[in-house]
Parts: C-alpha cells; structure tokens; sequence
C-alpha cells in the first residue's frame, strides 16, 4: 500500500488488462513466425473486439495469435484436453501484451463469430 491506503502497482502486470502480461523477449522473437498461413484479419478483428469487451479498455491492434492444445487432469480416467489460444497485442501505449484465452476453441470460435456479425448486420 502507498500512503493514501492505495496497493501498490506491480510493475511486472499491464495496468488496466487483467490476466494480461507483457510478451517475453522470446514471444516477441517467435511473434514474426505465428499465422503465417493465416492472415486473415477478420480473425485478427474479432480478438480485438473480443479483448476490447473482456476489459471494457480500447487496444491499438492484435499483431498475433497462438492456438495451442493442452492437457489437464491428474490421471488417465480424468484427462482431458483444451485449446488455448495466446493473442499478442499493442495498446494504446505501444506495449506489447499477452492474453491468454482458455476457452473452448468452439465457444471461442462461437463468441468470435458473434462479435463479428454485430459489425456485418
């Protein structure tokens, strides 16, 4: 806490994007290599407004995205996979931030698609 009873900042978090973090030097290397096949920027638009929404905060734009499958439960009979997809973003101050969406791929797919037909119609 700071003297007016306010907690402290931790300088290590993006202010403002909760759950966000600023990309690693590694990230920010890979970041060239990632939707090579997929420069769609409909997609790329839909991330932006999904992360928009999710933090009620206006970003500049989604340089990237990640899709990745990964594995939880602590046994054979309660295993289960999920996708996780990494969206690399700028704000506003040219930071350049990770979000981490572990949703289903269907009900993000689904969600993005949403955002997206509020533009269209």
């Amino acid at each position: 806490m700071d003297i007016f009873g306010n907690p402290k900042k931790d300088p290590s978090k993006p202010s403002g994007f909760r759950g966000a973090s600023f990309a690693s030097d590694s990230e920010k290397r890979m970041l060239s290599k990632l939707n090579q096949t997929m420069s769609n920027s409909s997609m790329r638009l839909a991330l932006k407004l999904y992360i928009e929404e999710l933090h009620g905060r206006r970003i500049r734009k989604v340089v990237g995205f990640e899709e990745k499958t990964k594995f939880g439960g602590g046994c054979n009979t309660c295993a289960f996979d999920y996708t996780e997809v990494d969206v690399y973003f700028k704000d506003w101050g040219g930071r350049l931030l990770k979000y981490s969406i572990g949703d289903s791929f269907d009900s993000l797919v689904l969600n993005l698609s949403r955002k997206l037909g509020r533009l269209i119609d």
